[in-house]
């Protein structure tokens, strides 16, 4: 209870908080931005654009970015501790075992390549 209450609690807090920051974020590059008033032509001004961009580039960076740091974090572990798995051939760090850590490279890499 006191190791919840004083450090776990704080941290897991502000981890829903940064999460539903970047989520309004994307909301609001993706649904609000998109959905503003047109010109004669069709298109968004400029300055919609504009903000639009920084908006992707906030997620990418911030949100994104935390997960490059986990994957390259736990890659260079597995490397220095030598914590492999072997898939078809294929050394894989044993971290990627998890589907859920497996998914979240996916993603990053699909980002990227977009």
């Amino acid at each position: 209870s006191v190791l919840w209450n004083k450090v776990a609690f704080r941290n897991f807090l502000l981890g829903k908080v940064w999460f539903l920051f970047t989520l309004l974020v994307f909301i609001l590059s993706q649904c609000v931005l998109n959905n503003t008033e047109r010109d004669d032509e069709g298109a968004l001004s400029q300055n919609v654009l504009i903000i639009s961009v920084l908006c992707r580039v906030f997620i990418y960076l911030f949100s994104g970015g935390q997960q490059v740091k986990f994957h390259v974090l736990e890659t260079l572990k597995a490397i220095r501790t030598k914590d492999f798995i072997w898939y078809n051939c294929v050394p894989m760090p044993t971290y990627l075992s998890l589907w859920q850590h497996a998914a979240s490279l996916a993603l990053i890499v699909v980002r990227i390549l977009m």
